[in-house]
């Protein structure tokens, strides 16, 4: 209830943005940074097994492996394909990471 002359005590918490800190979850001191560290080693795997999957199309185009997936030959061009998507993609989350991790 308001009184002529004389705001509440809840307002002023409320026009500083303390109605936000009322909903949010205790953070604990250095938690921010696990989760920080954690993103940057989740990157960084991610980027290993897209490298790792680049790796094996490029050994399919070096050695022209015949893949056959129901009686029928995949060709060889769908590795290129399949190189540039997990390069890029294994590029773009090591980079994510070290930009992450600065």
């Amino acid at each position: 209830m308001r009184v002529e002359g004389k705001q509440s005590p809840l307002w002023p918490r409320l026009a500083q943005g303390a109605s936000t800190a009322l909903f949010k979850k205790p953070v604990r001191l250095g938690q921010e940074e696990t989760n920080m560290k954690s993103q940057i080693l989740g990157l960084r795997v991610a980027g290993t097994v897209f490298a790792l999957v680049c790796l094996g199309h490029l050994l399919r185009i070096i050695t022209q492996a015949d893949v056959l997936i129901a009686g029928r030959e995949i060709p060889v061009w769908l590795n290129a394909v399949g190189v540039l998507i997990a390069g890029g993609l294994s590029f773009w989350m090591w980079r994510l990471s070290a930009c992450a991790a600065k």
